[in-house]
Formats: structure tokens, C-alpha cells, sequence
């Protein structure tokens, strides 16, 4: 049976009270044994944990066209106003471009939809749409 020493890490023979190489002392616990001793811990890779999908492909595909609608609605409908054009375009040409690679709006995005675009629908939608993006 290998020990070793609980300060410096290197192995200490059976019966030894100190440690020949940093010179610590190894006492004996109530059952015997020297610190440092791990022969009896099972020492094994721990498998990664399976991922919990809460929106499955076909439902994320109808939250994309739901929220390339709902974003472009108030982009039209507030095109009379020239001002709100100046981040409602660039917001929903961003939304479209996410949404055509699969990629998550991401919580920026999605806020921003919900305070800028006057119509919080979309915004709420990229939140729900990326749930297992957040839940990891």
C-alpha cells in the first residue's frame, strides 16, 4: 500500500514519522492509518450530465417565424416616425439573421425587443425560444 505525504505529495514509505523529503510530520490517525493514504478512493471520471431540452427543434423553428413576424410589425408600423427606424432595423435585421442560423438571440437582443420595439411579443418569444441556452 503507497502513502503519501499530505503536504508535499510525494510518496512516504510504510512506517515512516516524518517525511524524507520535506520533512513533515505524518502522524498515525485513530484507525492507523497516515494521512495521505487514497488506495481505497475510487478515483473515476465523472460522466457528463445529460442536458435537459426544455424547446424541442420544431417548436424553436415556429418561435422563429412568430418572432420575424412580431418584430417586423412595429419596424412598419413605426416607419412613419423616421427615429425608432434607427434601432428597430438594425434589431430586426439581427433577430432574421439569428434566427436563419439557428443561432440563440441571446439576452441582449431579446431585452432590447422588449423595451425598444413596442410590441414586447418577440422579445418575451427569443427568451423562451433560448431556455436552453439559460438553463445550462
Amino acid at each position: 500500500m503507497s502513502y503519501y505525504c499530505h503536504h508535499c505529495g510525494k510518496e512516504v514509505g510504510r512506517g515512516n514519522k516524518f517525511c524524507p523529503h520535506c520533512g513533515v510530520l505524518l502522524q498515525e490517525d485513530e484507525y492507523g492509518e497516515r494521512p495521505g493514504e487514497y488506495d481505497d478512493v475510487d478515483v473515476t471520471e465523472k460522466k457528463p450530465e445529460k442536458k435537459t431540452k426544455y424547446i424541442n427543434e420544431s417548436t424553436k423553428r415556429e418561435l422563429d417565424t412568430l418572432i420575424k413576424i412580431f418584430m417586423l410589425i412595429p419596424t412598419i408600423l413605426f416607419g412613419i416616425a423616421i427615429i425608432p427606424l434607427i434601432w428597430m432595423v438594425p434589431m430586426t435585421m439581427a433577430a432574421y439573421k439569428r434566427a436563419d442560423s439557428k443561432e440563440p438571440y441571446g439576452l441582449v437582443l431579446s431585452v432590447c425587443s422588449i423595451i425598444f420595439m413596442g410590441i414586447p411579443v418577440a422579445g418575451v418569444m427569443m427568451i423562451i425560444r433560448d431556455l436552453d441556452t439559460y438553463s445550462q
